[in-house]
């Protein structure tokens, strides 16, 4: 459904196949269980990679498998100019000690911008990705069972309509696209020789993603029934996980392993709802630096 230029793509999974374009060898040796999906080329999402052989983005960011791993996937030429696109393909390790989770990248194409907080290098939302993160939220499940999503043709009328919602909400906010410079520590860090707790660690909603959600007027459903509503913070796409685009990157920037970080919705099929400003949820507990 995204037919705009995309400089960076995120998703959960990897695009199948993408072991294919950099060291197997080396990937085999840290994760010997993968070889039998390696052999048999099942290993990665299929649903993602026409996105890629679309798209073409200069960079491609994944997680899932806990694992460093580089690729450089070669497209066909253009056709006119002869010449060949490439894609950077990229996934970090889990974050513990002694393992390859952080790597800093430069982004040629980053430019600065002047916003309402200054001028700063600033990375954008790619506009079609938000419609169709809108289009697709009738259909989100989050459950085993996946939702079936309309015929092609439908869901292309279904995106159209939420572009113009995002073309509106653009012109009453020139900085509607912005992602905004805000990252800080969402949850408590693990403090060494601190007792953990029995069961599973309390959750708590992605602040980021709350604002995002906000922003689209978008309503999900993965919070405790004692929260003020629902919301996920898991990423859309048709195996479960999906992706995110971004245009306009910035210069420089910072790339975390271990299935973290930033991650919008899963398709299924609630209402679209509206629920409290993110500046209503609880914060997390303070830590002392300590």
């Amino acid at each position: 459904q995204i037919s705009s230029p995309v400089d960076i793509f995120l998703s959960h999974d990897w695009p199948r196949g993408v072991h294919r374009h950099g060291n197997e060898r080396r990937l085999l040796q840290s994760k010997r269980f993968l070889e039998q999906e390696v052999q048999s080329n099942t290993l990665g999402n299929p649903h993602t990679v026409p996105v890629m052989q679309m798209l073409k983005p200069d960079y491609w960011f994944a997680a899932h498998l806990h694992t460093k791993f580089a690729a450089l996937v070669k497209h066909d030429d253009d056709g006119v100019n002869g010449l060949v696109a490439r894609t950077k393909f990229l996934s970090l390790d889990k974050c513990l000690p002694n393992r390859d989770f952080l790597q800093v990248l430069h982004f040629p194409k980053g430019r600065r911008e002047m916003t309402s907080t200054g001028s700063r290098l600033a990375m954008r939302h790619d506009a079609h990705w938000l419609a169709v993160l809108r289009a697709s939220e009738p259909y989100r499940s989050i459950t085993r069972q996946q939702g079936q999503l309309p015929q092609r043709h439908i869901m292309q009328t279904q995106v159209d309509k939420e572009l113009e919602f995002i073309k509106n909400k653009m012109l009453s906010d020139p900085e509607f696209l912005l992602v905004p410079d805000n990252f800080e520590r969402s949850i408590e860090p693990h403090v060494p020789g601190k007792k953990l707790g029995p069961g599973q660690p309390h959750f708590t909603a992605s602040k980021f993603t709350l604002q995002l959600a906000e922003k689209l007027e978008i309503k999900m459903p993965h919070m405790p029934p004692d929260k003020p509503t629902s919301v996920t913070t898991a990423v859309g796409g048709a195996s479960g996980y999906g992706t995110m685009g971004a245009s306009g990157t910035s210069g420089y920037g910072v790339v975390g392993g271990g299935g973290g970080g930033y991650q919008p919705f899963v398709a299924g099929a609630m209402p679209f709802g509206r629920f409290p400003p993110a500046s209503q949820w609880p914060q997390p507990p303070a830590v002392n630096p300590d």
